[in-house]
């Protein structure tokens, strides 16, 4: 879908705006057109696609975003997540099921994508979670600082419930790689 003349810069809600479409594969957003700087729910916006990357080159305006939850859900063929390095979660309240039932590779980096940004994060209910045969392996990201461990702030969050759920032969999350899961 070429949405490069797509004007959604009054919109306040993205919310299932390219779901249940499994034969959408790629999107091009264009330099500036989809403008996405006052919208405050994502919910599902990407959930049951086909896509299988997303151009890191167009990034989304997500600074005043709080509803994130299900923005991949089940785009079972997304095997590069990295474009979520790029995101403002500066607002973000609700990624529960962020990426649940994405299975598109056997290792997921996610790049510098949360860290220190998840500082208003409540929710993080099966975010990685699955509901399928489980492809991947682990899930990298880029931050860790060494003898501090993950710079992850989850100081808010109020429920992991079913985090990695399904995820059977997951070796783990870390930097450079999986790390042993206690």
């Amino acid at each position: 879908i070429d949405t490069t003349q797509l004007n959604a810069s009054f919109a306040t809600t993205t919310a299932n705006m390219f779901s249940k479409n499994p034969k959408l594969k790629t999107l091009n957003f264009g330099n500036y057109i989809f403008k996405t700087e006052k919208v405050t729910n994502m919910h599902e916006m990407f959930a049951d696609t086909g896509l299988e990357r997303i151009p890191l080159e167009y990034s989304l305006d997500t600074k005043n975003v709080v509803d994130m939850s299900g923005m991949f859900a089940r785009s079972r063929q997304l095997n590069d997540i990295s474009f979520v390095s790029h995101f403002n979660l500066d607002s973000a309240e609700d990624l529960s099921y962020m990426f649940y039932g994405v299975n598109g590779a056997n290792y997921l980096n996610m790049g510098a994508a949360f860290g220190t940004k998840l500082k208003k994060v409540k929710k993080l209910d099966y975010i990685f979670a699955t509901d399928q045969e489980n492809r991947v392996k682990g899930i990298e990201v880029n931050n860790y600082i060494s003898g501090y461990g993950f710079t992850w702030d989850t100081s808010k969050v109020v429920s992991y419930e079913g985090m990695f759920s399904g995820r059977t032969g997951y070796e783990g999350c870390g930097p450079n790689g999986p790390q042993s899961i206690p």
